[in-house]
C-alpha cells in the first residue's frame, strides 16, 4: 500500500493568509501616520516687566519655530532665540497692567489671556520716584537715559511743570495714554524733541504752538527722534497744530 501524504498549513506557508490582508478603507494601523503636535503656550518667565519695554521673557510651550510671530497687547515682539520648546523673545513698550501673550506661526496661533503684566519699574529715573515732576527729572536725567512716567495727570497746577518740556537725547516712557497725561492748559507746547528723544506712552493734550506751531509737539533739531504710541487731542497752533516737524529732523512717528 502506498502511504498518504497529507499537507497541512500549505497556503499559510507559501504565501499570505487571506484572512490577516487589509481590507480596502480600513483605518490605517496606529503609528503608522505621523501627526504634528498642536502648538500650545504653557508658560512665561518672567510674568512681570517694565512699560519701557526690552525685557527678556521666556515662553515653554512649543513647538516653536525662529520665523514666530509674538505679540504681548498686540504689540510685536523681537524673537531672539528658539529651542523648539521654548521661545526667547525682548518684550515691546506696554500699558500699564494684565495684557494677552499671542504666538502665531503660519495658520496655527495661540493665546494666554493676561499671560503679561506691564508696570512701572525699572528705567534711570522715574517720576514721581526721583521727583514729582516730569520737569525736575527731565533736568537730572543724562544723556540716554530712560525716564519713566508712572500713571497721574501731570500739569502746571498739580506738578509744577514748566512748557515746553524739553525731551533732549533721552527715552521719556508714560504709563500708557489712558493713564498718564501731559495737560498744557494751552500755556504753551507742550514738548520739545531733541535728537534722538523718544516719547511714548502718554496723551498729550491742551498745547498751544501760537505762530511758532506745533501745539503738541515740535521737532526740529538734528537727529532721529521717535513719537510711538501717543494719544494726541486737543492741541492747536497756526501750523502744525498737533506735531510740527522742521528740517534737519528725521523723526519716526508711530
Amino acid at each position: 500500500m502506498r502511504p498518504l501524504l497529507i499537507l497541512i498549513g500549505l497556503a499559510s506557508a507559501c504565501g499570505s493568509d487571506p484572512a490577516n490582508e487589509p481590507t480596502p478603507g480600513d483605518p490605517t494601523p496606529a503609528g503608522d501616520t505621523d501627526i504634528a503636535p498642536a502648538l500650545h503656550l504653557d508658560a512665561l518667565n518672567p510674568t512681570l516687566g517694565s512699560i519701557a519695554g526690552g525685557d527678556t521673557v521666556i515662553l515653554s510651550g512649543g513647538p516653536f519655530v525662529m520665523n514666530a510671530q509674538v505679540t504681548f497687547g498686540g504689540r510685536l515682539a523681537t524673537v531672539k532665540s528658539t529651542t523648539g520648546t521654548t521661545l526667547t523673545v525682548l518684550t515691546p513698550p506696554g500699558e500699564t497692567g494684565a495684557v494677552a501673550v499671542m504666538v502665531r506661526q503660519g495658520d496655527a496661533s495661540i493665546t494666554k489671556p493676561s499671560g503679561f503684566e506691564y508696570a512701572c519699574v525699572g528705567g534711570d529715573l522715574q517720576v514721581p520716584g526721583d521727583a514729582t515732576s516730569i520737569r525736575a527729572v527731565l533736568a537730572m536725567a543724562n544723556p540716554g537715559a530712560t525716564i519713566l512716567v508712572c500713571a497721574g495727570n501731570y500739569t502746571a497746577a498739580s506738578t509744577d511743570e514748566q512748557f515746553p518740556l524739553v525731551v533732549d537725547n533721552v527715552t521719556l516712557v508714560g504709563a500708557g495714554p489712558t493713564s498718564t497725561t501731559i495737560d498744557a492748559d494751552y500755556t504753551g507746547r507742550i514738548l520739545e524733541l531733541v535728537g534722538s528723544a523718544t516719547v511714548m506712552g502718554f496723551a498729550l493734550t491742551h498745547g498751544e504752538g501760537g505762530a511758532q506751531g506745533g501745539g503738541a509737539v515740535r521737532m526740529a533739531s538734528l537727529g532721529s527722534p521717535r513719537l510711538a504710541y501717543n494719544l494726541l487731542a486737543n492741541n492747536q497752533a497756526d501750523l502744525g497744530g498737533a506735531v510740527l516737524i522742521e528740517q534737519p529732523a528725521t523723526p519716526v512717528v508711530e
